[in-house]
Protein backbone atom coordinates (compact mmCIF):
# COMPACT_ATOMS: atom_id res chain seq x y z
CA UNK A 1 0.00 0.00 0.00
CA UNK A 2 1.20 3.69 -0.46
CA UNK A 3 -0.18 6.63 1.49
CA UNK A 4 -2.97 4.54 2.78
CA UNK A 5 -4.16 3.46 -0.96
CA UNK A 6 -5.13 -0.01 -1.34
CA UNK A 7 -4.28 -1.46 -4.58
CA UNK A 8 -7.61 -2.29 -6.57
CA UNK A 9 -6.48 -6.11 -7.29
CA UNK A 10 -6.91 -5.99 -3.66
CA UNK A 11 -10.15 -4.88 -3.55
CA UNK A 12 -11.53 -6.95 -6.24
CA UNK A 13 -10.17 -9.87 -4.29
CA UNK A 14 -12.11 -9.23 -1.51
CA UNK A 15 -15.76 -8.43 -3.41
CA UNK A 16 -14.88 -11.70 -5.00
CA UNK A 17 -14.64 -13.60 -1.51
CA UNK A 18 -17.65 -11.24 0.01
CA UNK A 19 -19.78 -12.60 -3.25
CA UNK A 20 -19.94 -15.89 -1.96
CA UNK A 21 -22.28 -14.94 0.95
CA UNK A 22 -25.29 -13.73 -1.72
CA UNK A 23 -24.86 -16.21 -4.13
CA UNK A 24 -24.75 -18.93 -1.51
CA UNK A 25 -28.14 -17.23 -0.13
CA UNK A 26 -29.80 -17.07 -3.66
CA UNK A 27 -28.66 -20.26 -5.45
CA UNK A 28 -30.19 -22.19 -2.92
CA UNK A 29 -33.86 -21.34 -3.96
CA UNK A 30 -33.37 -23.94 -7.05
CA UNK A 31 -32.69 -26.41 -4.53
CA UNK A 32 -35.34 -26.58 -2.27
CA UNK A 33 -37.38 -29.18 -3.88
CA UNK A 34 -34.66 -31.80 -4.19
CA UNK A 35 -34.07 -31.47 -0.72
CA UNK A 36 -37.35 -31.58 0.07
CA UNK A 37 -37.20 -35.02 -1.99
CA UNK A 38 -34.51 -36.21 -0.83
CA UNK A 39 -34.55 -35.62 3.00
CA UNK A 40 -38.81 -35.89 2.99
CA UNK A 41 -39.57 -32.54 4.69
CA UNK A 42 -41.94 -30.24 3.60
CA UNK A 43 -41.07 -27.37 1.21
CA UNK A 44 -42.45 -24.90 4.28
CA UNK A 45 -39.69 -26.34 6.43
CA UNK A 46 -36.81 -26.77 3.57
CA UNK A 47 -37.80 -22.73 3.03
CA UNK A 48 -35.61 -22.09 6.43
CA UNK A 49 -33.21 -23.03 4.37
CA UNK A 50 -33.24 -19.49 2.85
CA UNK A 51 -34.88 -17.36 5.63
CA UNK A 52 -32.94 -18.94 8.56
CA UNK A 53 -29.49 -17.62 6.58
CA UNK A 54 -30.96 -14.80 6.12
CA UNK A 55 -31.81 -14.01 9.80
CA UNK A 56 -28.56 -15.39 11.15
CA UNK A 57 -26.84 -12.67 8.91
CA UNK A 58 -28.58 -9.99 9.93
CA UNK A 59 -28.97 -10.67 13.89
CA UNK A 60 -24.37 -11.91 13.73
CA UNK A 61 -23.49 -9.40 11.64
CA UNK A 62 -22.93 -6.14 14.11
CA UNK A 63 -21.02 -8.95 16.65
CA UNK A 64 -19.00 -9.95 14.25
CA UNK A 65 -18.10 -6.51 13.69
CA UNK A 66 -17.56 -5.91 17.24
CA UNK A 67 -14.97 -8.83 16.82
CA UNK A 68 -13.26 -7.86 13.95
CA UNK A 69 -12.43 -4.50 15.84
CA UNK A 70 -11.32 -6.28 18.40
CA UNK A 71 -9.29 -8.93 16.98
CA UNK A 72 -8.37 -7.65 13.98
CA UNK A 73 -10.19 -7.38 10.53
CA UNK A 74 -8.18 -8.76 8.71
CA UNK A 75 -7.42 -11.93 10.90
CA UNK A 76 -11.25 -12.29 11.16
CA UNK A 77 -12.32 -11.81 7.72
CA UNK A 78 -9.92 -14.80 6.83
CA UNK A 79 -11.15 -16.37 10.20
CA UNK A 80 -14.99 -16.20 9.09
CA UNK A 81 -13.80 -17.02 5.52
CA UNK A 82 -12.50 -20.60 6.12
CA UNK A 83 -15.87 -21.09 8.61
CA UNK A 84 -17.76 -20.06 5.27
CA UNK A 85 -16.07 -23.08 3.38
CA UNK A 86 -15.74 -25.52 6.43
CA UNK A 87 -19.73 -25.60 6.62
CA UNK A 88 -20.11 -25.38 2.76
CA UNK A 89 -18.50 -28.73 2.56
CA UNK A 90 -20.64 -30.41 6.20
CA UNK A 91 -24.06 -28.68 4.06
CA UNK A 92 -23.12 -31.10 1.27
CA UNK A 93 -21.96 -33.65 3.12
CA UNK A 94 -25.42 -33.43 5.70
CA UNK A 95 -27.21 -36.56 6.24
CA UNK A 96 -30.07 -35.38 7.53
CA UNK A 97 -32.27 -31.49 7.60
CA UNK A 98 -31.41 -30.91 11.31
CA UNK A 99 -27.40 -31.29 10.22
CA UNK A 100 -27.95 -29.13 7.05
CA UNK A 101 -30.05 -26.44 8.82
CA UNK A 102 -26.69 -26.14 11.15
CA UNK A 103 -24.21 -25.59 8.74
CA UNK A 104 -25.98 -23.31 7.14
CA UNK A 105 -26.39 -21.04 9.96
CA UNK A 106 -23.01 -21.70 10.20
CA UNK A 107 -22.18 -20.62 6.60
CA UNK A 108 -24.15 -17.37 7.78
CA UNK A 109 -21.73 -16.77 11.02
CA UNK A 110 -19.28 -16.85 8.80
CA UNK A 111 -20.35 -14.71 6.26
CA UNK A 112 -21.67 -12.72 8.93
CA UNK A 113 -17.08 -12.37 10.24
CA UNK A 114 -16.48 -11.45 6.59
CA UNK A 115 -18.73 -8.93 5.44
CA UNK A 116 -18.25 -6.04 8.12
CA UNK A 117 -14.19 -6.68 7.85
CA UNK A 118 -14.35 -6.15 4.59
CA UNK A 119 -15.90 -3.32 4.95
CA UNK A 120 -13.87 -2.02 7.60
CA UNK A 121 -10.91 -3.00 5.43
CA UNK A 122 -11.89 -0.96 2.87
CA UNK A 123 -12.97 2.29 5.16
CA UNK A 124 -9.20 2.29 6.54
CA UNK A 125 -7.33 0.79 4.00
CA UNK A 126 -8.50 3.38 0.67
CA UNK A 127 -8.17 6.58 0.59
CA UNK A 128 -11.76 9.24 1.21
CA UNK A 129 -11.86 10.46 -2.26
CA UNK A 130 -11.52 6.39 -3.57
CA UNK A 131 -13.20 5.30 -1.06
CA UNK A 132 -16.66 5.32 -3.14
CA UNK A 133 -15.59 4.06 -5.84
CA UNK A 134 -14.14 0.87 -4.41
CA UNK A 135 -17.54 0.15 -2.11
CA UNK A 136 -18.98 0.67 -6.01
CA UNK A 137 -16.74 -2.43 -6.93
CA UNK A 138 -17.67 -4.12 -3.67
CA UNK A 139 -21.75 -3.66 -4.59
CA UNK A 140 -21.38 -4.68 -7.71
CA UNK A 141 -20.01 -8.02 -7.06
CA UNK A 142 -22.98 -8.24 -4.17
CA UNK A 143 -25.70 -7.67 -6.87
CA UNK A 144 -23.59 -9.53 -9.37
CA UNK A 145 -23.54 -12.89 -7.80
CA UNK A 146 -27.02 -12.42 -5.83
CA UNK A 147 -28.59 -12.09 -9.32
CA UNK A 148 -26.34 -14.94 -11.11
CA UNK A 149 -27.27 -17.49 -7.96
CA UNK A 150 -30.47 -18.93 -9.30
CA UNK A 151 -29.15 -19.17 -12.72
CA UNK A 152 -25.94 -21.21 -10.96
CA UNK A 153 -28.00 -23.23 -8.63
CA UNK A 154 -30.32 -24.27 -11.54
CA UNK A 155 -27.24 -25.66 -13.67
CA UNK A 156 -25.46 -26.85 -10.58
CA UNK A 157 -28.42 -28.63 -9.52
CA UNK A 158 -29.41 -30.68 -12.82
CA UNK A 159 -25.94 -31.57 -12.59
CA UNK A 160 -25.02 -32.77 -9.32
CA UNK A 161 -28.21 -32.47 -7.55
CA UNK A 162 -28.65 -30.94 -4.21
CA UNK A 163 -25.42 -31.34 -2.53
CA UNK A 164 -23.64 -29.96 -5.51
CA UNK A 165 -25.10 -26.84 -4.76
CA UNK A 166 -23.52 -26.35 -1.30
CA UNK A 167 -20.18 -27.17 -2.65
CA UNK A 168 -19.69 -24.80 -4.95
CA UNK A 169 -18.27 -22.08 -2.99
CA UNK A 170 -15.56 -24.89 -1.92
CA UNK A 171 -13.14 -24.46 -5.34
CA UNK A 172 -14.10 -20.82 -5.83
CA UNK A 173 -12.82 -20.14 -2.02
CA UNK A 174 -9.53 -22.37 -2.77
CA UNK A 175 -8.76 -20.32 -5.80
CA UNK A 176 -9.33 -17.25 -4.23
CA UNK A 177 -6.96 -17.99 -0.83
CA UNK A 178 -3.27 -17.76 -1.95
CA UNK A 179 -4.91 -14.02 -3.21
CA UNK A 180 -6.51 -13.32 0.33
CA UNK A 181 -3.62 -14.41 2.27
CA UNK A 182 -1.09 -12.34 0.75
CA UNK A 183 -3.73 -8.64 1.67
CA UNK A 184 -1.61 -7.22 4.09
CA UNK A 185 -3.21 -6.01 7.26
CA UNK A 186 -4.76 -2.81 7.48
CA UNK A 187 -4.00 -0.60 10.75
CA UNK A 188 -6.45 0.97 12.37
CA UNK A 189 -5.44 4.34 12.17
CA UNK A 190 -3.20 6.51 10.11
CA UNK A 191 -3.57 9.65 12.78
CA UNK A 192 -4.66 10.51 15.92
CA UNK A 193 -7.81 9.77 16.68
CA UNK A 194 -7.58 10.05 20.18
CA UNK A 195 -10.92 10.20 22.37
CA UNK A 196 -12.44 7.73 19.34
CA UNK A 197 -12.43 4.46 21.39
CA UNK A 198 -15.14 5.93 24.27
CA UNK A 199 -17.40 7.42 21.62
CA UNK A 200 -17.22 3.95 18.95
CA UNK A 201 -20.63 2.71 20.22
CA UNK A 202 -22.04 5.94 19.95
CA UNK A 203 -22.08 5.02 16.00
CA UNK A 204 -25.68 4.58 15.78
CA UNK A 205 -25.70 8.37 16.99
CA UNK A 206 -24.15 9.92 14.26
CA UNK A 207 -26.29 11.21 11.42
CA UNK A 208 -24.72 10.39 8.47
CA UNK A 209 -24.21 6.54 9.23
CA UNK A 210 -28.03 6.70 10.97
CA UNK A 211 -29.49 8.15 7.56
CA UNK A 212 -27.00 5.88 4.98
CA UNK A 213 -28.37 3.13 7.20
CA UNK A 214 -32.10 3.86 6.98
CA UNK A 215 -31.70 4.84 3.24
CA UNK A 216 -30.11 1.08 2.30
CA UNK A 217 -32.76 -0.58 4.43
CA UNK A 218 -35.05 1.30 2.64
CA UNK A 219 -33.34 0.34 -0.53
CA UNK A 220 -33.18 -3.17 -0.20
CA UNK A 221 -37.38 -3.14 0.95
CA UNK A 222 -37.73 -1.73 -2.39
CA UNK A 223 -35.60 -3.94 -4.14
CA UNK A 224 -37.11 -6.80 -2.72
CA UNK A 225 -40.93 -6.13 -2.34
CA UNK A 226 -40.05 -5.07 -6.53
CA UNK A 227 -38.24 -9.14 -7.03
CA UNK A 228 -41.19 -10.72 -5.09
CA UNK A 229 -43.85 -9.06 -6.84
CA UNK A 230 -42.41 -9.08 -10.31
CA UNK A 231 -42.07 -12.67 -11.10
CA UNK A 232 -46.09 -13.24 -9.56
CA UNK A 233 -47.42 -9.92 -11.48
CA UNK A 234 -45.68 -11.50 -14.67
CA UNK A 235 -47.00 -15.16 -14.02
CA UNK A 236 -50.81 -14.46 -12.97
CA UNK A 237 -51.44 -10.95 -14.94
CA UNK A 238 -49.39 -11.71 -17.76
CA UNK A 239 -49.53 -16.08 -18.03
CA UNK A 240 -46.40 -15.40 -18.88
CA UNK A 241 -43.11 -18.41 -18.35
CA UNK A 242 -40.59 -18.24 -16.16
CA UNK A 243 -37.84 -17.27 -18.24
CA UNK A 244 -40.01 -14.15 -19.32
CA UNK A 245 -40.52 -13.01 -15.41
CA UNK A 246 -36.96 -13.66 -14.92
CA UNK A 247 -36.39 -11.04 -18.23
CA UNK A 248 -37.92 -8.51 -15.94
CA UNK A 249 -36.59 -9.49 -12.68
CA UNK A 250 -33.18 -9.13 -14.68
CA UNK A 251 -33.83 -5.70 -15.66
CA UNK A 252 -34.15 -4.67 -12.51
CA UNK A 253 -30.49 -6.35 -11.60
CA UNK A 254 -29.10 -5.22 -14.55
CA UNK A 255 -29.91 -0.90 -13.32
CA UNK A 256 -28.40 -1.94 -10.21
CA UNK A 257 -25.16 -3.16 -11.85
CA UNK A 258 -25.17 0.01 -14.17
CA UNK A 259 -25.89 2.19 -11.74
CA UNK A 260 -22.99 1.09 -8.68
CA UNK A 261 -19.58 1.59 -10.47
CA UNK A 262 -21.14 4.95 -11.40
CA UNK A 263 -22.06 5.95 -8.13
CA UNK A 264 -19.17 5.55 -6.75
CA UNK A 265 -17.06 7.25 -8.68
CA UNK A 266 -19.23 10.33 -8.46
CA UNK A 267 -19.59 10.22 -4.59
CA UNK A 268 -15.66 9.96 -4.96
CA UNK A 269 -16.12 12.95 -7.27
CA UNK A 270 -18.94 14.99 -6.19
CA UNK A 271 -19.78 13.57 -2.66
CA UNK A 272 -21.82 11.34 -0.67
CA UNK A 273 -24.74 13.33 -0.97
CA UNK A 274 -25.60 14.04 -4.48
CA UNK A 275 -25.53 10.45 -5.65
CA UNK A 276 -27.31 9.26 -2.73
CA UNK A 277 -30.17 11.59 -3.58
CA UNK A 278 -29.86 11.23 -7.01
CA UNK A 279 -30.31 7.63 -7.26
CA UNK A 280 -33.10 7.91 -4.52
CA UNK A 281 -35.05 10.33 -6.62
CA UNK A 282 -34.38 7.67 -9.86
CA UNK A 283 -35.22 4.92 -8.30
CA UNK A 284 -38.75 6.94 -7.04
CA UNK A 285 -39.25 8.03 -10.82
CA UNK A 286 -38.70 4.44 -11.63
CA UNK A 287 -41.36 2.78 -9.09
CA UNK A 288 -43.91 5.50 -9.36
CA UNK A 289 -45.60 4.18 -12.57
CA UNK A 290 -45.35 0.56 -11.34
CA UNK A 291 -48.64 0.88 -9.35
CA UNK A 292 -50.18 2.46 -12.66
CA UNK A 293 -48.63 -0.25 -15.32
CA UNK A 294 -49.46 -3.14 -13.04
CA UNK A 295 -53.36 -2.77 -13.84
CA UNK A 296 -52.82 -3.32 -17.41
CA UNK A 297 -49.05 -4.87 -17.34
CA UNK A 298 -47.07 -5.96 -20.58
CA UNK A 299 -43.27 -6.64 -21.00
CA UNK A 300 -42.78 -3.55 -22.55
CA UNK A 301 -44.65 -1.62 -19.99
CA UNK A 302 -42.48 -3.03 -17.20
CA UNK A 303 -38.95 -3.21 -18.43
CA UNK A 304 -38.05 0.88 -18.37
CA UNK A 305 -39.23 1.64 -15.47
CA UNK A 306 -38.09 -1.45 -13.52
CA UNK A 307 -34.83 -1.29 -15.26
CA UNK A 308 -35.00 3.10 -13.94
CA UNK A 309 -35.42 1.94 -10.21
CA UNK A 310 -32.72 -0.94 -10.38
CA UNK A 311 -30.22 1.88 -11.90
CA UNK A 312 -31.44 4.57 -8.85
CA UNK A 313 -30.91 2.27 -6.07
CA UNK A 314 -26.98 0.89 -7.64
CA UNK A 315 -26.24 4.58 -7.89
CA UNK A 316 -26.96 5.27 -4.47
CA UNK A 317 -25.45 1.86 -2.60
CA UNK A 318 -21.75 2.67 -3.14
CA UNK A 319 -22.38 6.09 -2.03
CA UNK A 320 -24.71 5.89 0.79
CA UNK A 321 -21.99 2.45 2.55
CA UNK A 322 -19.15 4.88 2.12
CA UNK A 323 -21.02 8.04 3.61
CA UNK A 324 -22.25 5.31 6.69
CA UNK A 325 -18.29 4.69 7.39
CA UNK A 326 -16.67 7.56 6.98
CA UNK A 327 -18.53 8.94 10.03
CA UNK A 328 -17.25 5.90 11.52
CA UNK A 329 -13.84 6.18 13.58
CA UNK A 330 -10.85 4.11 12.33
CA UNK A 331 -11.63 1.61 15.35
CA UNK A 332 -15.38 0.96 15.34
CA UNK A 333 -14.91 0.48 10.98
CA UNK A 334 -15.85 -3.08 11.63
CA UNK A 335 -18.68 -2.64 13.76
CA UNK A 336 -20.19 0.35 12.22
CA UNK A 337 -19.86 -1.77 8.85
CA UNK A 338 -22.12 -4.78 10.48
CA UNK A 339 -24.67 -2.64 11.47
CA UNK A 340 -24.96 -1.32 8.15
CA UNK A 341 -24.66 -4.63 6.26
CA UNK A 342 -27.75 -5.47 9.09
CA UNK A 343 -29.66 -2.84 7.92
CA UNK A 344 -29.37 -4.03 4.16
CA UNK A 345 -30.77 -7.54 5.81
CA UNK A 346 -33.53 -6.94 7.68
CA UNK A 347 -34.63 -4.60 4.77
CA UNK A 348 -34.77 -7.82 2.89
CA UNK A 349 -36.62 -9.51 5.42
CA UNK A 350 -39.07 -6.92 5.90
CA UNK A 351 -39.99 -7.27 2.12
CA UNK A 352 -40.30 -10.86 2.40
CA UNK A 353 -42.82 -10.48 5.11
CA UNK A 354 -44.73 -8.11 3.65
CA UNK A 355 -44.95 -9.66 0.34
CA UNK A 356 -45.90 -13.03 1.58
CA UNK A 357 -49.20 -11.55 3.53
CA UNK A 358 -50.05 -9.49 0.66
CA UNK A 359 -49.44 -11.81 -2.36
CA UNK A 360 -51.85 -13.85 -0.59
CA UNK A 361 -54.55 -11.72 -1.11
CA UNK A 362 -53.60 -10.54 -4.45
CA UNK A 363 -52.11 -7.23 -3.34
CA UNK A 364 -49.19 -6.74 -6.13
CA UNK A 365 -50.46 -3.12 -6.70
CA UNK A 366 -50.43 -2.07 -3.10
CA UNK A 367 -46.71 -3.65 -2.88
CA UNK A 368 -45.62 -1.72 -5.88
CA UNK A 369 -47.06 1.43 -4.21
CA UNK A 370 -45.08 0.50 -1.03
CA UNK A 371 -42.15 -0.25 -3.40
CA UNK A 372 -42.31 3.30 -4.82
CA UNK A 373 -42.73 5.22 -1.31
CA UNK A 374 -39.95 3.65 0.35
CA UNK A 375 -37.91 5.32 -3.09
CA UNK A 376 -38.81 8.36 -2.56
CA UNK A 377 -38.15 7.68 1.76
CA UNK A 378 -34.81 6.76 0.71
CA UNK A 379 -33.99 10.43 -0.95
CA UNK A 380 -35.49 12.24 1.86
CA UNK A 381 -32.71 10.17 3.96
CA UNK A 382 -30.14 10.99 1.63
CA UNK A 383 -30.96 14.84 1.74
CA UNK A 384 -29.03 15.14 5.17
CA UNK A 385 -25.92 13.30 4.17
CA UNK A 386 -22.45 15.16 3.48
CA UNK A 387 -22.21 16.96 0.41
CA UNK A 388 -18.47 15.78 0.05
CA UNK A 389 -16.08 13.29 1.52
CA UNK A 390 -13.19 14.16 3.41
CA UNK A 391 -10.67 14.04 0.52
CA UNK A 392 -7.03 12.17 1.44
CA UNK A 393 -8.31 10.88 4.55
CA UNK A 394 -7.97 7.66 5.89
Amino acid sequence: MRDGGMPGAAVAALAAACALVPLNSSMVTLALLDVEADLGVPVSRAVWLVTGYLAVMALAQPLGGRLGDAAGHRRTFLAGFAVFVVCSVLAAAAPGFAVLVAARAGQAVGGALMLPSVAAIIRNGVRADRRGRAFGVLATALALSAAVGPTVGGVVTGVGGWRAVFLVPVPLGLLALPVLLRIPAVPATHEDHSGDAARALAVLTRRPFALGSAAILLHNLVLYTVLLTVPVLATAGLGLGAGTAGVLAGAVTAGVLLGSLRGGRMSDRHGRRRPALLGGAIAAAGGAPLPLVAGHPSVWALVPPLLVLGTGIGLAGPALQAAALDAAPPEAAAVAGGLYMSARYVGGILAGLVASAALEAGGEVRLLAVAAAGAALSAAAAAGLPGSPRRGSA
